[in-house]
């Protein structure tokens, strides 16, 4: 099974999170993060299960990706548009 998550993302392409919550889409659902630089929302789509979940757990004890570089890493063949922010596609793709 495959899901359709939103990633929030910081800096030079970091992944700090990701949701599939309704509200997720919306930079005020990532209160933490949302005046930081670069902060962009992307949209993830036909994510395998297991990697959105560890996509989703990204920050909490027991996260699976060592930092959101690598999260972001993992995430990058899912890319599929950006919601928010004005991201450097390039190093989100590539990441």
């Amino acid at each position: 099974m495959e899901k359709n998550l939103i990633a929030a993302y910081i800096g030079d392409g970091y992944l700090y999170g990701a949701a599939d919550h309704p509200r997720a889409s919306l930079p005020s659902y990532w209160m933490d993060v949302q005046y930081e630089d670069g902060f962009a929302l992307i949209e993830l789509r036909g994510v395998p299960e297991d990697i959105a979940e560890a996509l989703e757990n990204q920050g909490l004890p027991g996260q699976v990706y060592a930092d959101g570089y690598e999260a972001a890493r993992a995430a990058a063949p899912y890319v599929a548009g950006v919601i928010y922010g004005e991201p450097d596609f390039q190093v989100v793709r590539r990441s």
